[in-house]
């Protein structure tokens, strides 16, 4: 396999190996997902693979998702950050209809476009080919990815990171305009699609790595480099702000009527931490591939694993080597960490009080993506430094570094020995077909079974370093592949892939009704609220059974639902169908319910009220017999209509002013970028 390797690494450059082997490593890694094999898993089919098939719905029976009725009584739906609404990748997926298949494509475009931006930002930061391909690697399968595999706005937000931070770094070194349309573009995307956290914390770093550049290089001694780097930066924000301008107006308009829109408490800032104990996955990552006793949070929030090359090379970085950079990298990846610990430290906690907009978001272990970034930058320099320099001092810490894991790994296997009982590394396997690998929710057997194969790589990486031969770099190459491909294995059926298969999934979710059928005169409570065959996703399934219900799974609610939840007439509210009238028998005969648009005709005897079944805001309009009329705002936060004695026409519409103008500049414009892109790219080549 070797010779073979080393063959066809001779006919082409490492430049050309690394973009292939970036997009068939994470395939080959996480084969399960790419070869559609099993399903995804926790939030990612509870929330945003329902909304992702509800938007798909629309698109393909061309309309416009503005809002979705389906959960707690409706919502606006393009104002929700977890939608996908404004992120242009899943209208382009959602033409025809938005599958379970899409969802894999998705996640595994993400997959592979984050590896590609991290290896252009170590490219950007003087790294070699080579070294910059196999950090890559390891931030493409890294225990962020991994752990947090359900969160599809984390997996955006941190494919993202690292192009913008590259194109930042050539504004401030090259100085070209290119790089800030292309800043502008990959900014639009993260807001767009990825958790607002992230473009918060980013944000800062991105002013402090000016500022540490400003400094470092006195760009004051340069006034015209310096009006250059500002030219390029006013055009940034103001590209910026026209691409997400439709994003930023959604959250405006709905700030003051959803439940979150004053922010969270500073208990619940709180939540979800990556504690210290959770470091122990930079070594032994399958210790949490499961619920743990020891580590008080949730399983998705505490792996940072990163391949053992990011540890052995991390001291070398850190006090061996002088590069550009390195005491901003540092820092930003200390801090990151501190704060990704939670109420463990008062870094979370001062951030909340002190500094704007830290305050409207929980999960304190979103800053360790940071801190992985840092740490792969940083180890990256120690391993060129390393095997560039090839000095005494360097061997000898590589030495005494590789001890210490060593040390800990048997210390891990050991301790693991002792608290279990006995070595029971057969509660891994199973054998049933659905089952490739069970995980055994003994942690200390897990943490025997994981120091036991750390031990091995080290004793790998020891010998390899030791002999230095001409094929260091090939064998190097593929311990480091083995090496991410047992962890990401080993963790994958704990926060990533279900026991449920992509075809079995797909077949059951096909025979729920395709457009938007009418409920007709249905009860509500009276629908279809749940489907076993449908899981793993146990929440939102009303939205596959186009049935409109007062339950859902989502944190983005409208406090006019809240008061309807807490109303006294809520039980008896939901026995009624989506119209019904307040004081006659007489049922109204639905026209058309969709997503945006419920149309109903009456004939009563007497004047009365028609009630509609979903929850007001202000954007819904009101027309009876084609006049426009005002909205009954009701008590309980839903709404209705006044009508006379005689047949009525009555049609509830929702339409969002100038949204559908920002919609279309928007996606031109990204998509105009993206042409100018490649057409400059092309260019570059020929030349």
């Amino acid at each position: 396999m070797v010779s073979k390797l080393t063959y066809n690494i001779k006919k082409i450059s490492w430049h050309q190996f690394a973009l292939i082997l970036l997009v068939i490593f994470p395939i080959l890694c996480l084969w399960q997902i790419s070869l559609f094999q099993y399903t995804l898993k926790f939030d990612m089919m509870d929330q945003y693979f329902p909304f992702r098939y509800f938007t798909g719905e629309c698109i393909s029976n061309g309309i416009i998702p503005w809002w979705n009725p389906y959960i707690y009584l409706g919502y606006p739906f393009y104002a929700d950050p977890q939608s996908g609404f404004w992120y242009p990748l899943t209208w382009i997926l959602g033409i025809n209809g938005y599958s379970v298949y899409d969802l894999h494509i998705e996640f595994m475009f993400h997959i592979i476009f984050a590896g590609y931006g991290f290896y252009y930002l170590l490219r950007c930061l003087k790294i070699e080919v080579y070294y910059a391909l196999i950090f890559a690697m390891c931030y493409e399968v890294c225990g962020f990815f991994i752990g947090n595999a359900q969160h599809f706005t984390y997996i955006i937000g941190a494919c993202y990171l690292p192009w913008i931070l590259a194109c930042f770094i050539q504004i401030l070194h090259v100085q070209k305009y290119i790089y800030g349309i292309a800043l502008s573009l990959f900014l639009s995307l993260l807001i767009s699609g990825g958790y607002p956290a992230i473009t918060i914390i980013l944000i800062y770093i991105l002013a402090l790595y000016f500022l540490y550049t400003f400094f470092e290089e006195k760009l004051w001694r340069t006034p015209v480099t310096l009006l250059q780097i500002f030219k390029i930066f006013f055009i940034v924000a103001i590209l910026t702000s026209i691409l997400s301008a439709g994003y930023i107006v959604s959250l405006i308009e709905t700030h003051d009527l959803i439940t979150r829109g004053d922010g969270v408490s500073a208990e619940k800032s709180l939540y979800m931490p990556f504690p210290p104990l959770a470091l122990i996955s930079l070594i032994l990552p399958f210790f949490t591939a499961l619920k743990s006793a020891y580590i008080h949070s949730d399983i998705s929030m505490i792996n940072a694993y990163c391949g053992l090359i990011s540890i052995i090379f991390l001291p070398l970085g850190l006090f061996f080597k002088r590069w550009k950079g390195k005491a901003f990298w540092i820092t930003i990846g200390f801090l990151s960490l501190l704060a990704s610990f939670g109420e463990s430290t008062p870094i979370r906690l001062w951030l909340y009080h002190h500094v704007p907009f830290m305050n409207l978001f929980r999960f304190p272990s979103i800053f360790r993506i940071f801190f992985i970034i840092s740490m792969l930058i940083i180890a990256a320099h120690g391993l060129q430094y390393m095997t560039i320099s090839k000095t005494i001092k360097a061997r000898k810490v590589l030495k005494i570094t590789l001890f210490i894991l060593l040390f800990l790994s048997i210390s891990a296997f050991v301790l693991g020995l002792k608290l279990n009982g006995e070595l029971a590394l057969f509660h891994f396997w199973d054998y049933d077909k659905d089952v490739l690998l069970k995980l055994s929710e003994n942690e200390y057997t897990r943490l025997i079974f994981q120091a036991s194969i750390q031990f091995v790589y080290l004793i790998c990486f020891y010998i390899l370093f030791r002999k230095n031969s001409l094929h260091l770099k090939k064998w190097l190459l593929l311990l480091i592949i083995i090496d991410l491909y047992t962890a990401t294995q080993l963790n994958l059926t704990g926060t990533v892939i279900s026991k449920k298969s992509v075809y079995r999934y797909n077949w059951t979710l096909s025979q729920n009704p395709k457009d938007f059928p009418n409920s007709a005169n249905t009860k509500l409570s009276d629908l279809r609220q749940y489907d076993e065959s449908l899981i793993p996703s146990c929440s939102n399934q009303t939205i596959f059974f186009k049935n409109i219900s007062d339950n859902g799974y989502n944190p983005f609610q409208l406090k006019k639902f809240i008061l309807f939840e807490e109303s006294k007439d809520r039980k008896m509210t939901m026995q009624n169908p989506i119209f019904y009238l307040s004081n006659s028998i007489e049922n109204a005969k639905v026209i058309t319910m969709r997503p945006n648009y419920f149309e109903a005709r009456i004939d009563i005897k007497k004047e009365d009220t028609l009630n509609l079944l979903q929850t007001y805001s202000p954007e819904w309009t009101l027309k009876i017999d084609n006049h426009p009329t005002r909205i009954i705002k009701k008590n309980n936060g839903l709404m209705a209509a006044k009508v006379s004695a005689k047949n009525h026409t009555i049609v509830f519409e929702y339409k969002p002013k100038f949204l559908k103008f920002l919609l279309w500049v928007q996606f031109i414009f990204q998509i105009g970028i993206v042409i100018l892109i490649l057409l400059k790219k092309i260019v570059q080549t020929k030349s």
